[in-house]
C-alpha cells in the first residue's frame, strides 16, 4: 500500500517522539515536525522558511566546531546523494546544547534527482559520562563522540 495523503503523512511524522525536518536544495526548512519542536524548543513558525545555517540550530562537533561551515551532513548528502548519520550537538532555543543522533538522507523526484533532504533527529537518551566518570552532572559534557559522517546505502 502506498500512502500519498499529505495530511496522514504529516500526522504520522508529528506523532514520532523523534524529530524530522525537510530542507530544499538551498537548505531552506520546508517542514518541521512536533518532535523537532520538542527536541529543539523551536516552533514550526520559528524555522519554516529559514535556512538551517541561519545560526538557528548551530550544529557542532564534540570540540564546539561549527558543522555548518565544514562538515554539514546535509551538504554532503545533497552533493553526492548518499545518506549520512552521526552524533552531534545542536543548540536548543533556551541556549543549552542537546546531544543528538542525526540522519540526513536525500529526497528524490520521480527522475531520481535530489530535490531536498530529510533530517531525522533522535536525542541521545543515555547521558554520556562526564570527564570524572560521573553521570550525575546536570550539564552535558562538551564531548560525546566525533561526528564522523557514516554513509548509508549508495544512491538509488
Amino acid at each position: 500500500m502506498i500512502i500519498t495523503d499529505e495530511k496522514f503523512c504529516r500526522e504520522l511524522l508529528d506523532n514520532l517522539n523523534d524529530g524530522v525536518y525537510f530542507v530544499d536544495r538551498d537548505r531552506r526548512i520546508t517542514y518541521w515536525s512536533k518532535g523537532a519542536e520538542r527536541i529543539t524548543g523551536y516552533k514550526n513558525a520559528d524555522v519554516v522558511g529559514r535556512c538551517c545555517s541561519d545560526k538557528l540550530l548551530i550544529h557542532v562537533d564534540e570540540n564546539g566546531n561549527s558543522l555548518c561551515l565544514r562538515g554539514c551532513p546535509l551538504s554532503f548528502a545533497m552533493n553526492d546523494g548518499i545518506d549520512r548519520n552521526g552524533e552531534i550537538f545542536l543548540h536548543h532555543k533556551d541556549g543549552h546544547r542537546v546531544p543528538v543522533t542525526v540522519r540526513a538522507f536525500p529526497l528524490r523526484n520521480a527522475q531520481g534527482v535530489v530535490e531536498g533532504l530529510s533530517k531525522y533527529l533522535m536525542t541521545i537518551r543515555t547521558r554520556p559520562s562526564c570527564s570524572n566518570g560521573s553521570r550525575s552532572s546536570k550539564k552535558w559534557p562538551i564531548s560525546i563522540r566525533s561526528p564522523v559522517w557514516r554513509t548509508g546505502a549508495s544512491p538509488r
